[in-house]
């Protein structure tokens, strides 16, 4: 929960020299530690106050008044003082108070107040109290006569905020001497004042911080407005108590003659010309022997004078460190460079959200992330792949827009994200200029290369890239260099993927580089290549994913989704029929298997109604596959239709095996109608034709017969079938595996559960030695089955688990029924209903979803057995009984003998108890009467 709160005030405690106390006595510090949280609780309590938050050696408390926090504070240090310790020296602590509102979530306590509290406690020493001015005004008035607060004047923090008035918080008039607190003040920096806070990114600054400590330059890359400034600024004031001799930022984005940066650094550092001397020399001169830290800002523009500077000031100055930002590395020896990511996004807590929202109470201060806008700027944060500059200038829009207006104008990002500050440099006053800034600092071939990639979405591979953006303007071989000085230059990001390299877009840049690329008039052909590439890798699809293969392909196929979904909207759209007909047709084995049959269904429709397709192999395949979509979603009316065609088109180019395929769909067809028979003679027909005609397709309709004729219960034709199939399988490793697998299923309708389980462990042995996860998939939901008859629960939830984790991992949806039925029945087993209505649910959806008649029965059966066992509701037994026995009646399926076995005790209560079913239930209300067995509470 999210919630919005007025004035707090927030009491920061840490234990000094923690670090090294903890290296040196770590026993002790256990104990001293867990003494430390015991009084800091108890203060904190007694005073009023709640302790939200253990920090590593400090805690965080909320208060609802100032004094309180105070007193607190003041009553916390002298019970330390006191208190007996295992380590050597007492522990102390450093303590800070601030009052503000802040946003609590979960119990957590975010926002300025909350890191101002961090910033102020970190100036302190120990036994130190400082009070900011705001928590102060508000308890001056109601602080006890005893304590006091000591004006300490104006301050700046390492929050890199305006100036604070300081108070020390003393006992009984005595004024402890403390050192100078630790502002920026007590360390020679020119640091600029920041008017906005610095928002989440911890662990990047913990990061930056680390790296400092191994490398004297850390060079900052990434895309423009992701905040490398404002990040190695921050870093910088961080540390600063490590460079006594100063940290200095020089700010090089102004420069426009490189010749000039030394001039910068010089004047930066407080260094004067001197005549007749170089000012390099001068300089190094100056800082020879101290010890401080340069921010080299904005390099990209100079990089070569920069880099030359850079290097000659590290390898002349023992105690220099630097940390430099820019689009591309410096390229000097022992440089450390790191890529900036986008801020986290992804849900509400994020640091993008919660820097949208800081941002957004500068412009509206009664702005509050609640439930209605949540989801708008949660979507804002992400399409703006969290660039602060973006995320920014949203807010921004706030003025007229509401977030969902603004979600809804992101599609023209570069008008919408304009009206930046107007003292900001002019590239980060509009998301267009902080483009424009990158795109121009690119040689010509980099633009063009920039341009083409921005026809890719969701990412894309080398070899993909090679043939899409080369031509006669680009060669092949430029490919790489190009590519390169494009992830150099923060514009295209470099992933590895499962083990391989693949390179992306952020959608910012995509967008502007696609802008670009209309702008020269070359959209068209840059898109007719993508489309042609990933027609080319359609063309592979078919044969990939009918072989061992399958598993390396579908995770490929997936990454480029969004692109092949692309390149079917253009050609569509463009009228490229031959190329839409590949795509789609080469697709539509990856849609089916991996579910994406209503998406799958209307590219074909699509494609279809462009109506300038000759006969072709892909016109046939494409056809067959709107067939199959249709026939998914229970539409026979099309699929018959579409099947047909699919058989026409491959007979008129005398394609024997497209025509088998379509033929054995239009069986398919018929079997998911019901009509069990009219499949197998369908499955028949093509086991004959494909004899006349020499075709090699009779492995499929002869397993269709097999499975068919098992669920008629016709256990002569199946074994026929399946014998004929293994007669003619030979080596095939595919062919056998199936008809072992078959087999299997087979021995499970007529044969005792040992028979059924050694079927199944020889299949399950030679299918994972072939590498065909599909049939292993199937295989341990049947070992899980044959677990459960054998009443070895604990071994059949894991083997159908198993089975169902592979089918999801690999798209096969067949292992969610399967497997659910399963499951269903070892929950039910075991006794725990809550599980066995959780498995049924999903079964039925699944039901519905698919027009699977069949699942539907099955889980009729479990669900029967299950309220019997549950409630005792006999009727709505009956009715799912009477219901699952049409159902299977109408397809012609007949129950395994150990199903009907397992149904005879249902049965024989309400033929005793004289309850008759109505067999017109429907899955709704199947569901509805399921939901009903879970438990209360």
């Amino acid at each position: 929960m999210t919630q919005d709160r007025g004035a707090l005030t927030f009491l920061f405690t840490d234990i000094v020299g923690s670090t090294r106390l903890w290296s040196e006595h770590p026993d002790a510090m256990g104990t001293a530690l867990s003494t430390h949280d015991e009084i800091t609780s108890g203060a904190v309590a007694e005073h009023g106050g709640r302790v939200f938050k253990h920090t590593g050696d400090g805690a965080a408390a909320v208060f609802t008044s100032a004094p309180s926090a105070l007193e607190a504070a003041s009553a916390l240090n002298e019970s330390l003082a006191t208190a007996a310790w295992p380590t050597p020296q007492a522990i102390q602590v450093r303590i800070g108070v601030h009052s503000g509102g802040a946003e609590e979530r979960e119990g957590d306590f975010f926002g300025t107040t909350v890191s101002q509290t961090a910033r102020i406690m970190d100036a302190a020493h120990a036994g130190q109290v400082l009070v900011s001015a705001a928590a102060a005004g508000l308890a001056r008035s109601d602080l006890p006569d005893r304590l006091g607060l000591l004006d300490l004047g104006e301050h700046r923090f390492k929050d890199l905020g305006e100036r604070q008035r300081v108070f020390q918080v003393t006992v009984d008039g005595a004024s402890v001497e403390f050192p100078p607190i630790r502002s920026l003040e007590s360390f020679p920096n020119n640091l600029p004042a920041q008017l906005t806070s610095f928002v989440g990114r911890d662990t990047e600054v913990a990061t930056l911080v680390e790296m400092l400590e191994e490398s004297r330059l850390v060079t900052l890359t990434g895309v423009g407005g992701v905040g490398k400034t404002r990040l190695s600024i921050q870093a910088a004031a961080s540390v600063i108590e490590r460079f006594p001799d100063g940290v200095w930022l020089v700010e090089l984005a102004s420069v426009a003659d490189a010749a000039l940066i030394a001039r910068e650094v010089a004047a930066a550092l407080g260094v004067a010309e001197e005549a007749g001397r170089p000012l390099l020399d001068v300089l190094i001169e100056h800082i020879r022997d101290q010890t401080l830290l340069v921010v080299l800002d904005n390099c990209e523009h100079v990089i070569n004078e920069a880099a030359k500077l850079a290097e000659t000031l590290l390898r002349s100055v023992d105690g220099l460190s630097m940390i430099a930002t820019s689009r591309e590395g410096l390229a000097v020896s022992g440089e450390r460079l790191w890529r900036i990511p986008s801020m986290t996004r992804g849900d509400d807590q994020s640091d993008a959200v919660a820097l949208f929202a800081e941002r957004a109470r500068l412009v509206d201060p009664d702005f509050v992330l609640d439930a209605d806008n949540r989801d708008a700027v949660t979507q804002i944060v992400d399409r703006l792949d969290g660039i602060p500059l973006a995320i920014e200038l949203a807010t921004a829009r706030l003025k007229v827009f509401g977030p969902d207006q603004i979600a809804e104008h992101l599609g023209d990002r570069f008008r919408l994200l304009t009206g930046g500050s107007r003292t900001a440099l002019p590239r980060q006053r509009t998301l267009q200029a902080t483009m424009d800034w990158s795109y121009d600092l690119l040689a010509d071939h980099e633009k063009t290369m920039l341009r083409r990639l921005s026809v890719f979405y969701g990412g894309f591979e080398f070899e993909a890239a090679e043939q899409v953006c080369s031509d006669d303007e680009i060669a092949v071989f430029e490919v790489l260099d190009l590519l390169t000085r494009l992830v150099e230059s923060s514009l295209v990001i470099v992933e590895s993927i499962d083990g391989g390299t693949r390179y992306r877009l952020l959608e910012t840049v995509r967008q502007y580089a696609l802008d670009r690329l209309v702008e020269t008039g070359q959209a068209d052909d840059a898109r007719r290549a993508h489309a042609a590439w990933f027609a080319d890798i359609a063309d592979q699809v078919e044969e990939a994913l009918l072989s061992a293969d399958y598993p390396e392909w579908v995770p490929r196929l997936e990454r480029d989704h969004d692109n092949t979904r692309a390149a079917l909207t253009w050609t569509i759209e463009a009228g490229e029929a031959e190329l839409a007909l590949r795509l789609a047709a080469g697709t539509g084995r990856f849609w089916f298997f991996r579910g994406f049959i209503g998406e799958g269904s209307d590219w074909v429709k699509r494609v279809i109604a462009m109506g300038e397709h000759p006969p072709s192999f892909e016109r046939s395949n494409l056809e067959g596959w709107g067939g199959a979509f249709a026939l998914h979603a229970g539409d026979f009316g099309p699929a018959r239709e579409l099947g047909t065609q699919a058989m026409a088109t491959a007979l008129e180019i005398g394609d024997h095996g497209a025509a088998a395929r379509a033929r054995v769909m239009l069986g398919n067809v018929e079997l998911a109608n019901g009509d069990l028979r009219r499949a197998i003679e369908l499955y028949a027909e093509t086991v004959e034709w494909a004899e006349e005609t020499g075709s090699t397709y009779l492995a499929v309709p002869l397993l269709n017969i097999g499975a068919a004729a098992s669920w008629m219960g016709d256990a002569d034709l199946a074994r026929q079938s399946i014998a004929k199939l293994r007669s003619l399988a030979g080596e095939n490793p595919e062919t056998l595996g199936w008809a072992l697998v078959v087999e299997g299923f087979l021995a499970e309708r007529t044969d005792d559960v040992d028979t059924v389980g050694a079927r199944f462990e020889t299949a399950l042995d030679y299918v994972r030695e072939a590498g065909q996860r599909v049939l292993e998939a199937w295989c341990l939901c049947g070992l899980g089955e044959v677990e459960r008859r054998r009443g070895n629960l604990d071994d059949a939830h894991r083997l159908v688990m198993a089975g169902r984790h592979l089918g999801r991992e690999i798209g096969v949806a067949s292992t969610e029924w399967m497997g659910g039925v399963t499951a269903a029945r070892i929950a039910l087993g075991m006794g725990d209903i809550e599980l066995v209505v959780d498995e049924l649910v999903q079964l039925l959806d699944f039901a519905r979803r698919n027009s699977d008649r069949r699942s539907a029965a099955f889980v009729g059966d479990v669900a029967a057995t299950a309220i019997v066992a549950a409630s005792g509701d006999l009727q709505a037994a009956a009715d799912l009984i009477a219901t699952a026995d049409a159902l299977l009646a109408e397809t012609a399926i007949v129950r395994p003998t150990y199903l009907q076995e397992e149904l005879a005790p249902v049965r024989s209560a309400l033929e005793a108890a004289g309850v008759s079913g109505n067999d017109t239930m429907t899955v709704d209300l199947a569901e509805a009467a399921v939901v009903k067995l879970r438990p209360a509470g």
